[in-house]
């Protein structure tokens, strides 16, 4: 099952709602959601000590060497995702720059397009 509308309900829910049944939850919330992507290079994750990147190469007959490339070029901008990409992200949501917006979907994706909100 896919949690992705359940997530982004509950954002949504949490950047408007102010009295819930009767009790007050005190000041309006800023609540906006990240959707990250899984780092698809060795750089970006511990996910290839176990054997995934060797897999997941294999199966699209590529280096694991270039996995990260190779899923570079299915997204929009052709380029990879990093850690830091991430990370530029939750910096930007943390600071006073986005202090006037809430109920925001982020997604640090590259553009894929197949997980565009519908």
């Amino acid at each position: 099952m896919n949690g992705r509308p359940a997530i982004t309900t509950l954002t949504a829910e949490a950047s408007t709602a102010r009295d819930i049944g009767g009790w007050d939850y005190g000041p309006p919330l800023a609540a906006s959601l990240l959707a990250g992507v899984a780092f698809a290079t060795p750089q970006g994750s511990g996910i290839f000590a176990s054997g995934w990147g060797a897999n997941r190469a294999a199966v699209y007959g590529v280096e694991e060497q270039d996995l990260g490339k190779f899923y570079a070029q299915r997204t929009i901008l052709k380029r990879e995702v990093l850690p830091d990409n991430i990370a530029n992200a939750v910096f930007v949501l943390c600071t006073d720059q986005l202090s006037h917006t809430t109920g925001l979907h982020i997604p640090v994706d590259a553009g894929v397009a197949a997980a565009f909100l519908r």
